[in-house]
């Protein structure tokens, strides 16, 4: 549901006429600071993960337990089966197992004798299934149809030769003692792009497994019913009896269709970027648990129980702009795919200070979570969170996303309260929100259980801003707002174009602005591909049954890209297309090392 804003009584309050609260001398027990310290100056953490202690009522974020080391999104296994066609790849989950039988006199789950000629309630068949007839017809039909000879056309003489796999493969360091270098490049097949190619948006569709659209974007609505029955039929012709998720891609050439099921929703995106199968599927997952924040799983469940074929779009009316806000995100920002944050970019000093301002907001008895953020790009200045809870970078992805698409929320001294659910924390239920942003582009969100917490959140919020206002730190913390973007020649590393580092123990992110000719938006989108490509290769996630890499090297003709995976960090580096291999090792040492 949209957000509703209610702004405060009376005549607006400038931050200056707050008035003042003493700040409590202590942290309550219950609740920790979370002060993140990237900026510019990055250091690798010498200590493993595992071993950073999450007992402790007060730390900061250089000493902060990381999330579980396993994926926050689960990736069933699948197997990939080539149809007829050699140019359509059809990618399909496991075969569905055979249901058991005992002799001739087989029984049913609830112990009676199945019965011989099927019921009018067992004719009955639930949304989004077709009868086993229909079944095999359909799919008869998509082979012969895969099946049909194309024409080819022949290459122009002109035309450029395209390479199929990385021309240069960095493997084998300390730490993975049983991989060799001959074993490396056999197991990286990763198309680089020489030719000049364009970048047509990427489409999502979202529809109910009745085959009833719930949101597409950069489709003409006249097509769209048209397109979301030729999905649905897709998903029916490989959907078993267990409703799993069967079909999962479908390549022609250059596009690539990727479908997810998240029962009773149907997600599909098409593209034809060259990004790697898991891209996809991320982003899908980011929209269904954005179908989650505002609806709860819960009730979601409850809705489709109750009316198969409910139109969904009527419930999500007005909320478009959400869903709309997150597929332009996720189109360039590298913290989704790496589920991590972008904190500001600010002195040390001023980060704990506003740490410590954000302790006097603790005194809420139902407060989750607290967060300073900065207008209008939303970076994280400081979070407050309960000692042996952290927040998933998923929920705050979501948190950001509404707060990013509804610009009433931003604007100055404006005061919303609105539920939502963030489902990595609880996706049957809500919490509330409290927004409210400056003139100074400084922003208070505080999230809590209690719905009734408005006042409350006020108060907290006022005692935030008063104290900083006491120690002289709000006009500093302003005017390092436009001082976040930084350029890769602070670092006064040659040959160093651009690069994505990642603390995997703050699980925070930084990069810097991008210059020279990735100013230009296909330049940008083409490096950022190849930062997915070499980020799926490093972490096997398109790749069942492969092991992880630890150091990838990729040459083209206009750039050379490293990606380095360690414990403490990953780090995504692009440089001049004559560094030599040596070159870029020590550059990246040095990129570490800053």
């Amino acid at each position: 549901m949209p957000p509703e804003s209610r702004s405060a009584p009376g005549t607006p309050r400038r931050l200056s006429h707050l008035p003042a609260a003493a700040a409590p001398s202590a942290l309550p027990p219950h609740l920790t600071r979370e002060i993140s310290s990237l900026s510019l100056s990055l250091s690798p953490q010498p200590s493993s993960p595992s071993s950073c202690s999450s007992s402790s009522s007060v730390y900061n974020l250089h000493h902060v337990a990381p999330f579980a080391s396993s994926s926050p999104i689960s990736r069933p296994s699948s197997t990939r089966t080539p149809s007829v066609y050699s140019d359509i790849d059809v990618d399909i989950g496991p075969p569905p197992s055979l249901p058991h039988t005992s002799g001739s006199g087989s029984q049913s789950d609830d112990g009676h004798q199945p019965s011989s000629t099927p019921t009018a309630q067992q004719q009955t068949l639930p949304p989004g299934q077709i009868s086993e007839q229909a079944r095999i017809m359909l799919r008869g039909q998509l082979k012969r149809s895969l099946s049909r000879p194309t024409i080819h056309k022949a290459p122009s003489k002109k035309g450029k030769e395209r390479t199929n796999a990385f021309e240069g493969v960095i493997q084998q360091t300390p730490t993975l003692p049983d991989q060799s270098p001959e074993k490396g490049p056999s197991s990286v097949n990763i198309p680089v792009e020489r030719e000049h190619r364009s970048y047509p948006p990427r489409k999502y569709f979202i529809l109910t497994n009745a085959g009833k659209p719930v949101y597409a974007s950069e489709t003409d609505e006249t097509e769209l019913n048209t397109i979301v029955g030729v999905i649905q039929a897709l998903i029916s012709i490989f959907l078993d009896q267990d409703q799993t998720d069967k079909l999962r891609t479908i390549t022609k050439g250059d596009t690539k269709i990727v479908f997810l099921l998240r029962q009773p929703l149907y997600y599909a995106c098409v593209s034809s970027w060259g990004e790697p199968e898991s891209v996809l599927r991320l982003h899908l997952e980011y929209l269904h648990l954005q179908v989650l924040s505002i609806l709860t799983g819960g009730q979601l469940t409850r809705i489709f129980n109750a009316r198969g074929n409910f139109d969904l779009r009527r419930l999500l009316q007005g909320t478009e702009n959400f869903f709309t806000a997150l597929v332009d995100t996720l189109q360039s920002d590298f913290s989704y795919l790496t589920y991590s944050l972008q904190p500001l970019r600010v002195h040390p000093a001023l980060r704990d200070a506003a740490g410590q301002a954000l302790l006097t907001a603790s005194k809420s008895k139902d407060l989750l979570y607290a967060l300073i953020l900065t207008s209008p790009d939303l970076h994280i200045l400081t979070l407050l969170r309960p000692t042996k809870h952290s927040i998933h970078p998923t929920d705050l992805h979501i948190l950001l996303n509404l707060i990013r698409s509804s610009p009433d929320l931003t604007h100055p001294e404006n005061e919303s309260w609105l539920p939502v659910c963030l489902p990595r924390y609880d996706q049957d239920g809500f919490v509330y929100v409290y927004v409210t942003f400056g003139e100074d582009g400084l922003g208070f969100v505080g999230v809590g259980k209690a719905k009734d917490g408005f006042e409350e959140m006020r108060d907290g919020r006022t005692r935030v801003m008063q104290k900083l206002e006491e120690d002289n730190k709000q006009s500093k913390l302003s005017r390092s707002i436009a001082l976040h973007p930084y350029s890769v020649s602070d670092l006064g590393i040659p040959n160093l174009l651009h690069f994505i580092y990642k603390s995997c123990v703050n699980v925070q992110l930084t990069q810097p602005r991008w210059e020279g000719i990735y100013e230009k938006s296909e330049e940008r989108r083409r490096l950022s591909i190849h930062y997915q490509q070499v980020h799926d290769a490093l972490h096997a996630r398109s790749s069942p049954g492969a092991e992880p890499l630890t150091l990838l090297f990729v040459r083209t003709d206009t750039e050379c890209i490293l990606g380095w995976f360690t414990q403490p960090f990953e780090l995504y580096m692009t440089l001049s297309p004559s560094t030599p291999k040596s070159g870029c090792i020590s550059i990246a040492n040095r990129v570490a090392r800053s």
